[in-house]
């Protein structure tokens, strides 16, 4: 894989039931050097086994709720993209 471009976070938290159209709509787009950062926010429905397994895409299931502001925060120190 080239040097990632694009860094995608996304916090989540009990959207299994739109999980799947948010990651397709990254994996659609013509861009392919791209990272998807999915931190779960301890969903307590199917969200993360609806996640795809893609080499581009990073899960990160948190053990205590953080709220989406700081999952933000850390996906965006985690992120491996110039932008």
């Amino acid at each position: 894989m080239s040097e990632i471009s694009v860094s995608v976070v996304v916090p989540v938290y009990n959207c299994d039931q739109f999980i799947e159209n948010c990651i397709q709509s990254v994996i659609s787009q013509t861009l392919t050097n791209f990272e998807i950062i999915i931190l779960d926010d301890c969903s307590t429905d199917e969200t993360l086994s609806r996640i795809p397994r893609d080499p581009r895409i990073r899960i990160l299931a948190m053990k205590e709720k953080k709220g989406s502001g700081i999952l933000r925060n850390e996906g965006i120190k985690l992120a491996k993209g110039k932008y």
